[in-house]
């Protein structure tokens, strides 16, 4: 089965304030120009690209083997199934909620020196039972333990793959900005990182973070450059 890994893209007019506030948070710089930054932790990657609307965050996936996933997700019914080899090559397909997922060929990289035990996990606002779980198989993501009566993760067959959390739908708006309801992403973390430290960083910087204890976590809550909220969920809830 083709490996598969979750890589979340933020647009922002801003990257380099953004990149900067990941950064406080323990994300590591792989490499980056001014509109696309590729960014690292132990648990995935995100990039962060000066195309689009800004503050919206999107999932996208990579894998070694496009074309064994691109007649995965046809045999499976995922629609709108597209093989690109156009500069680098990737595969477009269509989700559950109309949204447009691409996925690359995997990049070539290094590891910036050691990284600290963060994982990204973009959010996904829908039920967690629903047509998106299956369509989360097909692309080769597996339920983790981290789950719960509210949300369930999915993951890749390595911890550095990363994870996306589909939940449920809030009943107000979703804690995010930009975007449609049906298309809302929320850029979330875990990390084994005590969230004191982070937030002292991030307060240093002149950002305004909020530790909330909420049913079943701890987690931190800030705005970040783009105006969006963003949590970083305490170690109980992690999965390194």
């Amino acid at each position: 089965m083709p490996r598969i890994s979750v890589l979340p893209v933020r647009s922002s007019h801003r990257p380099r304030d953004v990149q900067k506030f990941l950064e406080l948070i323990g994300l590591r710089t792989l490499a980056g120009a001014d509109d696309e930054i590729r960014m690292r932790a132990a648990g995935g990657q995100v990039e962060l690209s000066a195309r689009g609307h800004s503050g919206q965050t999107r999932l996208s996936f990579e894998t070694d083997h496009l074309e064994a996933l691109a007649a995965r997700l046809t045999e499976a019914g995922v629609p709108d199934v597209v093989l690109s080899e156009t500069g680098r090559p990737s595969l477009t397909c269509r989700d559950p909620l109309g949204d447009a997922v691409a996925i690359r060929r995997r990049a070539a990289g290094h590891h910036p020196g050691p990284l600290p035990l963060t994982t990204i996990v973009p959010v996904r606002f829908t039920d967690p039972a629903g047509p998106y779980a299956q369509f989360l198989s097909a692309l080769g993501l597996r339920p983790t333990s981290d789950s719960s009566e509210y949300h369930v993760n999915f993951g890749g067959d390595r911890p550095g793959d990363g994870q996306v959390r589909l939940h449920y739908p809030y009943r107000d708006d979703p804690p995010v900005v930009a975007g449609d309801r049906a298309a809302a992403v929320q850029l979330t973390f875990e990390s084994a990182e005590p969230l004191e430290a982070i937030a002292a960083r991030l307060r240093a910087a002149g950002h305004e973070p909020v530790i909330v204890v909420h049913k079943l976590e701890t987690a931190l809550e800030v705005v970040d450059p783009d105006g969006q909220q963003v949590d970083v969920a305490g170690a109980a809830t992690g999965t390194q």
